[in-house]
């Protein structure tokens, strides 16, 4: 069986990739809604080590307050 949070970091990463880059392409919608979801994984990484995943959060909860400015 897969560990599914193992990869919750690399996904959460992922998504806050994929929303810049939907933003730059003039996907709007689909950039906040990558972001959105990079910025809930990371919160509940946050959560449970804070240490590792708070710099990770912070930098996403940048990048939302950007889609958001430009939504």
């Amino acid at each position: 069986a897969v560990n599914g949070a193992a990869f919750a970091p690399v996904l959460a990463g992922s998504l806050n990739k994929l929303s810049v880059q939907r933003s730059a392409a003039g996907d709007q919608d689909g950039g906040l809604a990558a972001i959105e979801g990079a910025v809930a994984l990371f919160r509940e990484l946050a959560a449970t080590n804070a240490v590792a995943f708070t710099p990770d959060l912070g930098m996403s909860l940048n990048n939302l307050s950007v889609q958001r400015s430009a939504a």
